[in-house]
């Protein structure tokens, strides 16, 4: 592992071929991902884990875009702005309402504490549609992405959908410094490099061509 900005960044085969990948979809997601593997490589920044995971978080946001699918508005939104709102309601209503704190309090909702309501009606709802705009985007990655002339059963495409929902939600976490190490992050980032690269790169036919090379080799060695 490199130490420190300056050090060079010596790439596996496969990110070699997964960043060339990328660079034929978009150069701002080739740049991304290379940032993402420097700043991984810096043994002696403390961040490194989690300013890596922020940078896979925004290469996987933009890739639909990249791959150009319909994105809904709910795939856009960020629940944190809802909640944001929210808290500044509840400060409201504690300054300004006559609901006490006491949650056996049956008093008269007043306009304070409706408009906090209505607040947290907006942000429940806004919850429900990120989460439907945020994988109707990925099932459309996924079809986008699909090379065979026949669609995926749609049991295999759910399955494909909350897989890479997972590592979005993981990296997610680890970009907000939530609990991980680095034997769990790497065994993520690798399977999701790999994952990525298949998607962008299919290499069914090319690997069926080695595999019957081997075999040709095997055959020949044994005569």
């Amino acid at each position: 592992m490199a130490s420190g900005e300056s050090a060079a960044v010596i790439l596996e085969p496969m990110q070699i071929q997964l960043h060339k990948a990328l660079r034929v979809k978009s150069e701002a997601l080739a740049r991304i991902y290379m940032s993402a593997i420097k700043v991984f490589s810096q043994s002696d920044n403390e961040d490194r884990i989690h300013l890596t995971a922020h940078a896979i978080r925004e290469m996987m946001g933009k890739l639909p875009d990249v791959i150009d699918v319909p994105i809904e508005d709910g795939a856009k939104q960020r629940l944190g702005d809802f909640v944001n709102n929210v808290n500044q309601e509840w400060t409201n209503m504690c300054a300004q309402g006559r609901w006490p704190g006491d949650p056996k309090w049956n008093g008269e909702v007043d306009g304070v504490l409706r408009k906090f309501l209505v607040k947290i009606e907006s942000m429940l709802g806004a919850e429900v549609k990120i989460k439907r705009g945020r994988r109707n985007a990925v099932q459309a990655v996924i079809r986008k992405q699909n090379f065979s002339s026949v669609p995926l059963p749609s049991d295999i495409e759910d399955l494909k959908t909350k897989e890479w929902i997972k590592y979005q939600d993981y990296f997610t976490t680890t970009a907000h410094f939530g609990p991980t190490d680095e034997p769990t992050f790497l065994s993520y980032l690798r399977h999701f490099e790999y994952l990525l690269l298949n998607w962008l790169e299919p290499r069914t036919f090319e690997v069926q061509d080695d595999i019957k090379k081997i075999i040709e080799a095997g055959e020949s060695n044994a005569d």
